[in-house]
């Protein structure tokens, strides 16, 4: 069976539910987030910490997190408290049980209870799928909705049950470890924050009090990720559904300008969450890890990797290549362990075949930069930032599609240069000239403007932050209509 005759043959079965909420939960960029609960909370967790009671102030942040993904689907809540509970457990018994031959048995557990549940929710269906397809069988799919935020608090568990297992873990306290995973402004999609990174912060004492200054830095956060995901990357919507819906019969330039769209209006959504997430925690006097540093400005997609979805890269280094690459440093061992992690790092994206080959083609560049590591320093930086950035651009085909086939389609209209030999053909989508305006301006904040990191801790910008933080407000709540998804919410 041919490829193209295979991915045909699933793409109707394809589970296109999996990963998209179906629930109007509390969007950070909603009025509900913004105007109520993150501020309710806030007040409530500082008058809960001017009793002294800190553990009375950290049970209230965690109730108000389970609060906050409860109120997306109930019934998940369950899941969410299982999987603390029993990695909670498993970590405790690792910590303790010393050279016990029950240690390894144990982290492994540990690990599989992790997968299986994240392999059950998020790929059963592509896997019985697949099955059917190849064997004509017709068994029968589950239609199973992607509980909220398992991709990412699945994998901040492992580490911590490895993390444990290696001895660098300090008992933490069960309020502290439910904290770590539910801590509501990284919790649906991250950054994937570490144990060793986060829980020590509970535990200092300015944890309970209100700093101003940290208070100031993360309302300019929320109030720079709030544009973001408005004023940029939700206007790019429009243009990216219909052009992604429509490019069969679109001339390439268009169907290009609709990919770059998509590339721009990914970033700025999702790195405008990652600061609102960032800016919120500050808000409670918690650091999470920087995420992105500016990564379209990369000279190779090795150092992309490094600027891109940085949490999810140090995860994957650290506990999946770090272990399949052993102790050797040259041969073909790192470059296969290197190909396995960037396949795992697409199919974490989610299931389906466009991101399992998302995964091989960023493996085989990465392979290929690595090979030939030193060989493009003599490249004019612009032009090798430009070729990184064409690669990308190229690769979010596979990513945005909605399978395969589909993406198949847009790279054949994107390279279909008889278009413009043929009969002159009208266009079905319209590109206005606010379109071209956003799509200019992200490229000008992303490849010559500063990046939120950088803004934020400049001191020379503190006495400015408030009328700047108002005005990012003002700009953004006046466009924004209405609240929609954040990307990464469908992984």
């Amino acid at each position: 069976m041919s490829a193209t005759g295979f991915y045909s043959k699933i793409r109707d079965k394809q589970f296109q539910w999996i990963g998209k909420s179906a629930f109007p939960g509390m969007l950070f960029n909603s009025f509900e987030y913004l105007a109520v609960f993150l501020p309710s909370v806030f007040f409530l967790f500082f008058l809960a910490s001017l009793t002294g009671l800190a553990t009375l102030a950290r049970l209230m942040l965690v109730l108000a997190s389970l609060f906050f993904y409860a109120y997306w689907k109930l019934g998940y809540l369950p899941l969410l408290l299982a999987s603390i509970a029993v990695n909670y457990g498993i970590g405790s018994m690792l910590r303790r049980e010393g050279e016990s031959a029950l240690r390894r048995p144990a982290l492994w557990l540990g690990v599989a209870f992790n997968l299986g549940l994240l392999g059950y929710y998020k790929y059963a269906d592509f896997l019985v799928s697949n099955v059917n397809a190849l064997a004509g069988t017709e068994l029968a799919l589950s239609h199973l909705l992607l509980p909220l935020a398992i991709s990412f608090y699945t994998f901040q568990q492992i580490a911590f049950l490895v993390d444990a297992y290696r001895g660098r873990v300090a008992a933490p306290g069960f309020l502290n470890y439910c904290l770590f995973v539910c801590f509501f402004p990284q919790l649906i999609a991250g950054p994937i924050v570490h144990h060793s990174k986060v829980v020590p912060q509970f535990n200092r004492d300015d944890f309970l009090r209100i700093d101003r200054e940290n208070l100031r830095v993360g309302l300019f956060l929320i109030a720079v990720g709030f544009f973001k995901k408005t004023v940029l990357a939700d206007a790019l919507v429009p243009l990216v559904g219909s052009g992604f819906a429509g490019a069969a019969s679109l001339p390439p330039h268009e169907v290009a300008l609709v990919v770059l769209a998509y590339t721009f209006q990914l970033y700025f959504d999702f790195s405008g969450y990652t600061d609102m997430a960032m800016g919120a925690a500050r808000c409670f006097n918690i650091r999470l890890p920087l995420n992105f540093s500016s990564p379209y400005r990369s000279r190779n997609i090795r150092e992309f990797w490094r600027r891109w979805h940085i949490t999810l890269n140090d995860f994957m280094t650290r506990y999946v290549y770090g272990p399949l690459r052993g102790k050797a440093r040259s041969g073909k061992r790192p470059l296969v362990a290197i190909f396995i992690t960037f396949v795992l790092v697409g199919v974490w994206h989610g299931a389906g075949w466009n991101f399992v080959l998302f995964g091989i083609l960023h493996a085989v560049a990465v392979v290929f930069v690595t090979v030939l590591a030193g060989r493009f320093d003599c490249l004019p930086e612009r032009l090798a930032i430009a070729c990184t950035f064409v690669f990308f651009v190229l690769s979010l085909v596979l990513f945005r599609s909605a399978d395969a086939d589909a993406a198949f389609a847009m790279y054949r209209a994107l390279f279909d240069f008889s278009y413009y030999a043929g009969p002159s053909r009208a266009s079905t989508l319209v590109i206005s000239a606010l379109d071209i305006v956003v799509i200019v301006g992200c490229a000008l904040l992303c490849f010559c403007a500063r990046n939120s990191n950088e803004l934020s801790a400049d001191d020379r910008l503190q006495s400015r932050m408030l009328p700047l933080t108002m005005t990012l407000f003002i700009i953004a709540l006046s466009i924004n209509t209405s609240s929609s998804e954040f990307i990464y919410f469908n992984f």
